[in-house]
């Protein structure tokens, strides 16, 4: 399963701690899996899942 390669540590936005999506995983896959098809099988995508919070890091302290 894929969720289970995320890192364990969740960004400080985040209202769902990692290990609670991992200890729960099993039963809540295949409902939102199924809710991600009827969205883009209709074509239709909530509006408040179309903005991120996007922090740029620089890889090095010597960089500009």
């Amino acid at each position: 399963m894929l969720l289970h390669s995320v890192p364990f540590k969740s960004p400080h936005i985040d209202t769902i701690p990692t290990s609670l999506l991992l200890a729960v995983a099993d039963m809540f896959s295949e409902i939102t899996a199924h809710l991600a098809n009827l969205s883009f099988s209709g074509g239709r995508f909530p509006a408040k899942f179309k903005s991120a919070s996007i922090t740029p890091l620089l890889k090095s302290d010597q960089l500009d």
